[in-house]
């Protein structure tokens, strides 16, 4: 199998990442938290699924399922990867989300969907199961050793081989088993674990009665939590809603009443301005008509005077000069310089009426302008007069309105905005004091229900393990009495299969061990080229004529020995069908020449695909003149 494409639509922090793998060395390098293991998970992920994880292991680095969910789009949790297998190339479509779980294969040359019958990537790639690809193939950061699961599915392998030339029968199984049923005979048989189990009974039954009454504790409190919460709804709604909104706008409304008040102070001045400026248009009307009578009486007065006086003279002229002399041209003269003199006087008056008749006018045009002048300020200050109303008019229908809302009204003045503030400050303090006590009951409530989630959880496997204790004992009491016979039944299959299977792996260990030593020989160059596997996969190197263990061996020659098994357990279990190898920083205690010998030996394989947070493996390749595929990320 060779991996050719991978596309991780939404994984981990990628989006749409496209990486194109391809035969031979793959050198995928990146700096830490570049996501490398990311990509590692994915092609993991890709063939055997990611399960959602349960129990402990939930909100852990072990739930695989959430550390690697996209944030940004959780619902397209998934990707694809493209495989050759047999000179055939597929596709493999996944969903991972666990509301939308699908895995799909189509063969890429007809497009047409592979139905597999129990949707397990072992039935395209017959010996790939998940504990093989975690042992062999895949070599996670600083886990190059295999575990017991291995050793199990490499001696079931060989005996079944051995046996009946396939896969069909599961001797590990059939061994593990036989075990777990002679374990539960010998229970059986034992009157120790019968008592101990009757002990067990009373306690569960006792763990049961406790169980019931804290769930109804529990479940109580939930009613009352549920509806202390509903309280705290319909609070934050009423803190949020039309009142709570209006009671927001005191401060804007309070601002608005002080320039009511400012508006109210102006338009008593203006009025007061006009009242003033009114008063002085009388004033001024009052003194031009002084001045009009004065300008028609005064004038007649020298007229007066002036005939009076002409009048006088002529008779003194004519009594002196005309009764004396006798003389009638004597008294004419005298009545022509009576005249003259009466005439020279009229038109003295006649030039002075005529310059107070100016003066006057002067005068009148001046108060005149001097009215229309004051007219004119008050046809101004009537404008802002009517101007400064309809301002008021409105902020106090504004105010009114506002005020209105919380209290009844008729007037707008000091003290009813005293008491709107003091109504509005009840209310938020009402309000605040109202949610301060429901979530100070809610956090009470919630540490109550905490201890009775935590007391429960203590209790909440009771039930299975008392149903479990009920069965046990059942089965005690039946099995003592069938117990001996199925006993020595089993201790008999045990042996003789055990027998076998040890015989079996004498045989076919040595081809595991030829090939473990073959591989190790090349990559230290022959100094290690004789290694001897148990059927556990314990490991022992021959050195000077002795066997030594591999734990007494440097971390570097241990990482060596496990890449060498690793190699040639995967070509026995796998077979025909080549399998790549996947190493994620796994020469970090390997020195340069392992390196090197490491990387000599990979380049044989049909694919490998290094992850790396280091330029040391592309230099040595370089250096080696070895091709290669790489990738940065």
């Amino acid at each position: 199998m060779v991996f050719k494409r991978l596309n991780l639509k939404y994984f981990g922090r990628f989006q749409n990442q496209e990486i194109e793998l391809k035969p031979g060395i793959n050198l995928i390098y990146g700096e830490n938290e570049a996501g490398k293991s990311t990509i590692h998970t994915f092609i993991k992920g890709m063939l055997f699924g990611i399960e959602r994880a349960r129990g402990r292991a939930v909100a852990t680095k072990e739930d695989i399922y959430q550390r690697y969910l996209p944030w940004d789009y959780p619902g397209a949790y998934g990707g694809s990867m493209d495989i050759r297998v047999a000179h055939k190339s597929y596709r493999i479509e996944r969903s991972f989300h666990s509301n939308d779980k699908y895995f799909r294969i189509y063969d890429l040359e007809t497009g047409r969907e592979v139905i597999l019958n129990d949707d397990h990537i072992s039935e395209l790639v017959p010996g790939l199961t998940e504990s093989t690809y975690r042992n062999t193939i895949s070599i996670e950061q600083l886990k190059a050793s295999t575990d017991m699961e291995l050793a199990s599915q490499v001696g079931n392998y060989i005996a079944n081989m051995s046996l009946s030339k396939s896969n069909e029968v599961n001797v590990s199984k059939a061994v593990k088993d036989l075990t777990i049923k002679k374990k539960s005979i010998e229970k059986a048989l034992d009157q120790k674990e019968k008592q101990a189990l009757e002990v067990l009974l009373k306690e569960g039954y006792e763990k049961e009665e406790k169980l019931e009454t804290l769930t109804k504790e529990r479940q109580e409190s939930l009613i009352l939590k549920e509806a202390l919460l509903k309280d705290k709804m319909n609070l934050d709604r009423a803190s949020e809603g039309e009142e709570a909104r209006r009671m927001e706008q005191l401060p804007a409304i309070l601002e608005n009443y002080k320039n009511y008040g400012e508006i109210n102070q102006e338009l008593g001045d203006i009025k007061s301005l006009k009242a003033k400026y009114q008063e002085k248009v009388k004033e001024l009307k009052l003194v031009n008509k002084d001045e009009e009578v004065a300008s028609i009486k005064n004038p007649i007065l020298p007229q007066v005077v002036a005939g009076v006086v002409s009048m006088v003279c002529s008779i003194i002229c004519l009594y002196t000069f005309g009764i004396n002399t006798g003389g009638i041209i004597s008294s004419m003269v005298c009545i022509l310089m009576g005249i003259s003199i009466l005439v020279a006087i009229n038109y003295r008056f006649i030039s002075y009426k005529r310059n107070m008749e100016q003066i006057a006018k002067d005068k009148e045009i001046k108060i005149n302008f001097a009215i229309d002048n004051v007219i004119e300020q008050i046809d101004m200050l009537s404008r802002r007069e009517r101007e400064t109303e309809d301002r008021l008019d409105i902020i106090y229908e504004q105010i009114m309105k506002y005020v209105q809302y919380f209290l009844e009204a008729d007037e707008l003045s000091d003290d009813t905005m005293v008491r709107l503030e003091k109504i509005i400050r009840g209310k938020r303090q009402e309000l605040n004091a109202s949610l301060s006590d429901i979530n100070e009951r809610l956090r009470d409530l919630q540490l109550d229900i905490e201890k009775l989630n935590w007391e429960i959880g203590l209790l909440e496997d009771n039930e299975d393990e008392l149903s479990s204790n009920k069965y046990r004992y059942e089965e005690i009491v039946r099995r003592q009495e069938e117990g001996k016979v199925e006993l020595e039944a089993v201790r008999l299959a045990l042996t003789t299969i055990q027998g076998l299977s040890m015989d079996i792996h004498d045989s076919f260990g040595k081809d595991l061990n030829l090939r473990v030593s073959t591989i190790i020989g090349d990559i230290t160059n022959k100094k290690y080229n004789d290694i001897k596997i148990d059927e556990n996969l314990d490991i022992k190197v021959g050195w000077n004529g002795n066997y030594i263990p591999m734990e007494r061996f440097s971390a570097g020659t241990i990482d060596q020995l496990y890449l060498s098994l690793r190699i040639a357990v995967s070509e026995l279990l796998v077979g025909d069908e080549t399998m790549p190898i996947i190493l994620d920083d796994s020469f970090a205690l390997y020195d340069e020449n392992r390196t090197r010998a490491a990387m000599k030996q990979l380049i044989r394989e049909k694919q490998v695909i290094i992850f790396t947070c280091h330029q040391r493996e592309r230099r040595i390749l370089e250096e080696m003149n070895l091709s290669y595929n790489y990738i940065e990320i």
